[in-house]
């Protein structure tokens, strides 16, 4: 995933350089540097251009979606080759590198926005210890590097094969409300939670995102029903980032990503995500009394708001702040109604459910439904007669309703679920 964009490199597409008393031509193309021998470096004035960013495991992803991932994708199934890599630098070869710099030949194509996931193939180049001249201290370089030779986005609807594509997706989503409810003790809840799971924000008119369903799931008592739900939710969705909120966590980490300067990178904060990736904050933890308020617990508390209301979130750069947009699907697990956010959609979890680990039959069928089901969010248009029938609803229940209820929400949250029904 690109966590941040850093600054563009220039390099000299031609130039000559001398190694001991041999003169060569040679390009800056990729590589990071021309080797400890080279003594001097003409420069032919030709030069071109990388964009550099950071790249991070995507957070959350689930370990099906990264074996389906090793399948199917091209670049995963390319074996590492150490006589490949620059290995100038006496550090180790890892054999797994969590995070590191991508560096993509500037060839017209749009650059990658944050948060992108995506499949890169290229040249790893170790990274180079900078010289000491004796007089201080110079910190070892953090990343490796790795110049793009392929870079393609990675699309979370897995590829169709024949026994998936002739499936009925009606009685697909009829087998998958039933599994459901066996976790939450209703068809009901079940319903609207595979409404939560296909959700998505596809457009934003005046800032708004529509199909935007956050979801508020009461009646969870303890971290045995925090973990069978969110084992629930891994079995079915590629990623899913569980934050199980504490005072601990609340005072001390930062959600949004913020900028160091002093470092120059971006903090990465709890909460810096992909599209697409099931967010599930769990209350359960927190103290049943009130606790201190200290440290970034009314910054976070703000960020969360912004997610659930807005669908948004900013970074931090001190100076200024960034608006993103962000398409997660948000699910709060709480033991009554949520202590700190107002979701327009709750549903229970009966008390009496089994806690056995939830069982899914034809699992990558329903898989691809709900992907598929996801991208197709934005094609689906209300007939006359359903836009008759709601309108008709919203002027009803506007009449019986307080004058402090927001009536525009309430139409919102009535046309996303009649896109489902």
């Amino acid at each position: 995933m690109v966590q941040n964009t850093l600054a563009s490199e220039y390099f000299p597409l031609s130039c000559t350089v001398t190694d001991g008393s041999e003169k060569k031509e040679t390009t800056g193309c990729l590589r990071d540097h021309f080797g400890d021998d080279v003594k001097d470096i003409v420069d032919h004035g030709i030069h071109g251009c990388r964009n550099v960013y950071k790249m991070i495991m995507v957070p959350g992803a689930a370990e099906w979606w990264i074996e389906e991932f090793s399948r199917r994708h091209t670049t995963a199934l390319c074996r590492g080759d150490e006589d490949s890599m620059d290995t100038s630098s006496s550090l180790p070869v890892p054999t797994k590198i969590p995070e590191f710099i991508a560096k993509i030949f500037d060839n017209g194509t749009p650059e990658l926005k944050p948060n992108t996931v995506v499949d890169v193939y290229g040249y790893l180049s170790a990274p180079v210890q900078e010289e000491n001249d004796g007089q201080r201290e110079t910190a070892a370089p953090k990343h490796f590097n790795l110049h793009v030779l392929r870079v393609v986005g990675v699309s979370h609807v897995p590829e169709l094969f024949p026994e998936i594509a002739t499936s009925n997706p009606a009685s697909l989503r009829t087998d998958l409300v039933k599994e459901i409810s066996s976790v939450l003790g209703s068809c009901a809840a079940a319903d609207t939670f595979v409404n939560f799971l296909v959700s998505t924000t596809y457009s934003r008119p005046g800032g708004t995102p529509l199909c935007f369903l956050p979801l508020n799931l009461a009646g969870v008592e303890d971290a045995s029903s925090v973990e069978y739900i969110v084992d629930m939710v891994r079995h079915l969705m590629p990623k899913v980032k569980l934050l199980t909120l504490t005072p601990d966590l609340l005072c001390k980490k930062r959600f949004a990503p913020v900028k160091n300067y002093d470092a120059d990178e971006l903090l990465q904060g709890e909460l810096q995500l992909s599209d697409g990736t099931v967010l599930i904050i769990d209350e359960t933890s927190l103290p049943r009394a009130s606790f201190p308020v200290n440290g970034f617990v009314e910054e976070n508390l703000k960020v969360l708001e912004e997610l659930i209301v807005d669908h948004r979130m900013h970074y931090d750069y001190g100076f200024y702040k960034i608006p993103m947009d962000v398409d997660y699907n948000i699910l709060i697990l709480s033991r009554k109604e949520s202590r700190f956010f107002k979701t327009p959609f709750r549903i229970p979890l009966q008390s009496t459910t089994s806690k056995s680990k939830p069982s899914f039959s034809n699992i990558e069928d329903k898989r691809h439904y709900i992907q598929q089901s996801r991208a197709s969010v934005s094609t689906i248009s209300l007939s006359d007669e359903v836009s008759k029938k709601i309108q008709d609803s919203y002027v009803t229940m506007c009449s019986t309703l307080d004058k402090k209820i927001d009536k525009a929400a309430l139409l919102n949250e009535m046309l996303i679920m009649s896109r489902w029904v």
